[in-house]
């Protein structure tokens, strides 16, 4: 009798303890009820445990500067792709244009673990969007 009650006991704590780790990565992937879009919301999230890609596309009529904080700057020239490849996280890419009185907005895509930045051109007396961030549980925020 003992025993029958030992893996009763047994059988049960095992089950709870399978059962909440799935609860937990099911709730990962839902919005919490006072989930509000904003700022501080990521625009997208990556997995940072798997290679990163981030592709920007110049969607804009000037020249832009790009690259992340721990590289020289580059020149992506108006209608043309690029992607930044081996990056680690925490990171922080930087586009920005090239002419100072231009302003930009991002709009942020994932396909599998590549962020996609489409950069277009507002007008200059917009505030615009001048860096991504990317942190280290893979949230991908703009700023």
């Amino acid at each position: 009798m003992q025993f029958k009650f030992i893996a009763v006991v047994l059988g049960t704590i095992t089950a709870a303890s399978l059962a909440i780790p799935m609860q937990a990565r099911a709730a990962e992937f839902k919005l919490a009820r006072t989930f509000h879009a904003g700022f501080w919301q990521p625009v997208a999230r990556v997995n940072p445990h798997k290679p990163l890609q981030v592709e920007v596309i110049n969607q804009t009529n000037i020249p832009l500067q790009y690259g992340l904080t721990t590289d020289s700057a580059k020149t992506l020239l108006p209608g043309n792709v690029t992607n930044i490849s081996y990056i680690s996280v925490p990171t922080d890419v930087l586009i920005y244009p090239s002419q100072q009185e231009a302003s930009l907005k991002y709009k942020v895509n994932k396909v599998g673990n590549t962020t996609i930045v489409k950069v277009r051109q507002v007008a200059s007396d917009t505030p615009g969007d001048g860096s991504l961030a990317i942190n280290r549980t893979g949230a991908v925020y703009v700023y």
